[in-house]
């Protein structure tokens, strides 16, 4: 049984380079909006937690009291 066939004499070296530049600059993009999205998203749990939406809730429950008082 013959080795040669282990042997890799003259096998071919590729490298290979890319332009980066637009995608960095539209991996940024995403990572700015993907920010942006997740103040959006902490602004609102905010309000909610701040009881800005207790209007609503608080209208909500009422109607529910009504709705419970009113037989059918």
């Amino acid at each position: 049984m013959s080795l040669s066939s282990n042997i890799r004499a003259g096998a071919t070296y590729v490298e290979v380079t890319a332009e980066t530049s637009r995608l960095q600059r539209n991996l940024a993009l995403a990572r700015e909006q993907l920010q942006d999205f997740g103040r959006a998203c902490t602004s609102i749990g905010k309000d909610l937690l701040m009881g800005k939406t207790v209007p609503f809730t608080n209208g909500t429950v009422f109607l529910f009291k009504i709705s419970l008082e009113i037989p059918f």
